[in-house]
């Protein structure tokens, strides 16, 4: 309806569904529901005071989800979804909650390396490279999170022109697969910018292009 100029029959029909998804009696359901309906509100990439608000009240009712394992996972699924949205600042604050509340338990390091993988992740697609750095820096655990985490984020610094950086990212991944597969998408880049010469000179021996058509090695 906003898209179509009505914004009065656009903002009823939010509050209509607010008020049915605070009318909802499960507590997971209903912080999920918010969380949805505050993503309609934002714009563009731009928190607006509503969608602050409702996600707002969706994080908070949040916190009355009593398994732990499922509250770090709600909080995990709403910041994928605010990143997606262009809402960094936001995302970043409700990943640090996730964070937090996955300390303590069997399991948790696993749960804490995957949610710094979805957050340098959201960093690097929003273009903050130095931050998706310094956050896949905190990952400890298994190598093949860290190593497809520097393979988005070569790809990252390929799409905002770092040709240098993002093959310096990519030269550094151990996994032979990824490494190829993170080479193969600088390339890409290279070639869809024009740079042809530039993007044969990226693109992995056949053998690795084999690996990296393969995926990630085990």
């Amino acid at each position: 309806l906003a898209k179509a100029g009505d914004i009065d029959g656009a903002r009823r029909t939010i509050a209509d569904a607010l008020s049915i998804a605070r009318s909802i009696a499960e507590t997971e359901a209903r912080a999920r529901a918010l969380g949805a309906l505050a993503g309609s509100q934002a714009t563009a990439g731009k928190l607006t005071a509503a969608a602050g608000e409702t996600y707002g009240e969706a994080l908070d009712t949040g916190r009355g989800i009593g398994n732990v394992l499922r509250r770090t996972a709600f909080y995990r699924d709403i910041a994928i979804e605010q990143a997606k949205a262009g809402l960094l600042e936001a995302a970043t604050k409700t990943f640090k909650r996730a964070f937090d509340i996955s300390q303590g338990f069997i399991g948790a390091d696993s749960i804490r390396d995957a949610i710094l993988s979805d957050l340098a992740e959201a960093q690097a697609n929003a273009g903050d490279i130095a931050a998706a750095l310094n956050t896949s820096r905190r990952i400890l655990g298994k190598r093949n999170t860290k190593a497809l985490l520097m393979v988005t984020i070569a790809a990252a610094q390929a799409k905002a022109g770092d040709i240098g950086g993002a093959l310096a990212t990519a030269r550094g991944i151990g996994r032979f697969g990824l490494r190829a597969l993170a080479l193969s998408r600088v390339a890409t880049t290279q070639a869809e910018a024009g740079h042809l010469a530039a993007a044969k000179k990226t693109v992995p021996a056949p053998s690795m292009a084999n690996a990296a058509a393969s995926g990630p090695t085990p």
